[in-house]
């Protein structure tokens, strides 16, 4: 008798992920399973429905690596060192959330059904993180006292809009590399939010 083909439900993620971001929405559940030589009623039995399917794969966790790590910080280090950490954890995190996002959105899902999905929207999660991340940088000396959800506001939009900048044009934007991106803008937000002590 054969034996089952053994398939983990992070397997299925991985490989339905993979098919909406190449085909969108529209994609079969039947190429999704042929992809994985399992059949289409297995993918059912696990996750009932093709759009509960989708986000599983697509949705982002409500909190990321990148706003769990900002509560362990800013430390004693640099804080140019410490700026280029957060920008570059949360630009990987966009990179990736954001052409996910656009597929859930294509396939008709509201806004309002998505956000049902988190106790708290994502969105909200991440700003409140890293205000709070400024305002200890801040009582630490090693930030100038600002309005922190302005810089917070800025530090999100930066790295959102270069995100959709790529989703929508297909192109990274000219200038600079991703690496010289996060470089730069650690600088700016660093010559701007510094203490003016040379931490």
């Amino acid at each position: 008798m054969a034996r089952t083909k053994l398939v983990s439900d992070s397997d299925v993620l991985a490989e339905a992920r993979r098919c909406f971001l190449a085909h969108g929405p529209g994609v079969s559940t039947e190429v999704i399973a042929a992809e994985l030589d399992i059949s289409q009623p297995a993918i059912f039995k696990r996750f009932g429905t093709k759009k509960a399917l989708m986000l599983a794969a697509l949705l982002p966790p409500a909190v990321p690596d990148w706003v769990r790590a900002l509560e362990d910080g800013p430390d004693d280090r640099p804080i140019v060192e410490q700026l280029q950490a957060v920008i570059r954890q949360a630009a990987a995190f966009f990179a990736e959330a954001v052409p996910c996002l656009s597929v859930i959105r294509s396939s008709g899902i509201s806004k309002e059904e998505l956000l049902a999905s988190f106790e708290v929207a994502p969105p909200l999660v991440a700003k409140r993180a890293l205000i709070a991340w400024l305002l200890r940088g801040v009582d630490r000396g090693l930030l100038r006292p600002v309005d922190s959800e302005a810089a917070a506001t800025m530090i999100l939009g930066a790295l959102q809009f270069r995100a959709f900048f790529v989703e929508i044009t297909g192109h990274t934007p000219a200038g600079s590399s991703d690496e010289e991106y996060v470089n730069h803008l650690a600088d700016l937000l660093t010559h701007g939010l510094g203490s003016g002590g040379g931490r």
